[in-house]
């Protein structure tokens, strides 16, 4: 074949050869694509969507609720999304998260959620931005808090200011502090995509989350209305106890040594509350909160060590005082005082077992803060020191006689007890456990022999 005719049908070949065509791509298109190589793997997580509940309306007269604490789920340094920055948003880490399992998560977050709680039409006790110390908890009836199960949070920072779009699923629990319970829980999640200039994503949908709880009817009724359940009715008790009448120094100190050993301390699972016999016959008064949900026998540790059966005799829910039966044998027995005619600034003493058994039978010492008026009955107000374990054990006076039994105390943090603490008085237990006591004065020398 000579030159000519091959060029004359090359030409015609590539006359009719495939055309392909590219797509025009948008200089700003190719910019981002072009810095998403760069960037490697890096890519934003997915946002759960959940659907956007409306609040039911607040209770005509809600019960003060207190949001006192968000606790973490998620594992210390799990990625959870994507920091990006620029003036197109281009991905440069992931981000992680900060806190660990079981942790408190505070701040704007536990903000947030006030916030919406009271735009709901919720009375939240409390001063907004108080240097002191918030007390909000001890002016509600009920608490709310929460676990965080879940967050994603995608969020860009540029010369046109930060903007971030994020979701999260909280688990809430409401707790009746009269009942000492759990009255609601609830897993809810919001999400939200927050513009440029406006305040993090993950509080919105935060509140977002909030929304979705309040938006349960079930929760709406838990705050509206009190869960308490009436009193039981028994039959009058008579009780034989003993007291004591003024001693001097030295008898007082004894008889407060003596008291030591006849408080006790209740077992219940991995806790404890403690109880002081009230009989030689073996009859213990506690706080009712600290037997609550026991059923049949449970342990009861002496002041010597040993182990007996007690079984819950009486219980009232309303005044938080229980009375309990020991096997029949013969107990070291508190004397007992009256809580008529205490004064402000008058000694008192604790004992209990506080926080751990190492603790045992703690005695502290201080002075009646206040006398106050409580749902028909008058609460001691003390800064004589408490904590966790403490409850149900004694308050005593400077004579060494019992004049009240530990309810509650406020704690920084739950753990570190501040001086503000709650006592209900002797004469007020017997009164709401149909107990009619009978006393016997005895000698403090032959008291303390027993």
């Amino acid at each position: 074949m000579t030159a000519g005719p091959f060029r004359k049908i090359l030409s015609w070949l590539m006359e009719r050869r495939p055309t392909i065509r590219l797509p025009r791509i948008p200089a700003a298109a190719a910019l981002v694509a072009t810095a998403l190589v760069l960037a490697g793997c890096v890519a934003p997580l997915p946002i759960k969507t959940f659907e956007a509940q409306k609040p039911l309306p607040a209770p005509a007269e809600p019960r003060p609720i207190a949001m006192t604490r968000l606790v973490s789920k998620i594992e210390r340094g799990a990625r959870i999304g994507t920091s990006s920055g620029g003036l197109l948003c281009v991905p440069q880490g992931t981000l992680t998260w900060t806190r660990g399992i079981d942790e408190v998560v505070g701040g704007e977050l536990i903000g947030a959620v006030r916030d919406e709680l009271k735009k709901a039409g919720y009375r939240v006790p409390g001063m907004s931005g108080s240097l002191f110390e918030d007390t909000s908890a001890e002016q509600a009836d009920l608490l709310l808090a929460g676990a965080i199960k879940a967050v994603t949070l995608n969020a860009c920072s540029g010369p046109q200011g930060r903007s971030s779009e994020s979701s999260i699923e909280i688990e809430w629990q409401l707790y009746e502090r009269r009942t000492r319970s759990v009255v609601f829980t609830a897993q809810t999640g919001g999400n939200f995509k927050a513009e440029t200039g406006g305040r993090d994503a993950t509080l919105d949908a935060a509140a977002a989350s909030l929304r979705s709880l309040l938006s349960q009817s079930g929760f709406v009724v838990a705050v509206g209305s009190s869960s308490r359940a009436a009193d039981p009715v028994y039959p009058s008790l008579a009780l034989a106890v003993v007291t004591a009448g003024p001693a001097d120094a030295a008898g007082s100190q004894q008889l407060l040594q003596h008291t030591q050993r006849a408080v006790v301390r209740i077992l219940r699972g991995n806790g404890h509350g403690s109880g002081v016999v009230v009989s030689s016959d073996g009859w213990v008064l506690t706080a009712a909160h600290v037997v609550a949900g026991l059923t049949g026998s449970f342990d009861v540790e002496l002041a010597d060590g040993q182990k007996v059966s007690g079984s819950l005799l009486r219980t009232s829910p309303s005044a938080d005082v229980a009375l309990i039966q020991l096997p029949k044998g013969a107990y070291p027995a508190a004397p007992i005082g009256t809580s008529a005619a205490l004064k402000v600034g008058s000694p008192v003493f604790a004992i209990g077992t506080p926080l751990q058994e190492r603790f045992s039978r703690t005695v502290t010492k201080g002075v009646i803060s206040a006398l106050r008026p409580k749902d028909g009955r008058t609460a001691i107000q003390s800064d004589v020191v408490v904590h966790g374990g403490s409850s149900g054990g004694p308050l005593i006076d400077e004579h060494g006689r019992v004049i009240g039994l530990t309810i509650q105390g406020l704690a920084l943090g739950g753990q570190i007890g501040v001086g503000l603490n709650e006592f209900l008085g002797i004469d007020d237990a017997w009164r709401a456990l149909q107990v009619e006591p009978t006393m016997n004065t005895v000698e403090v020398e032959r008291l303390i022999k027993q």
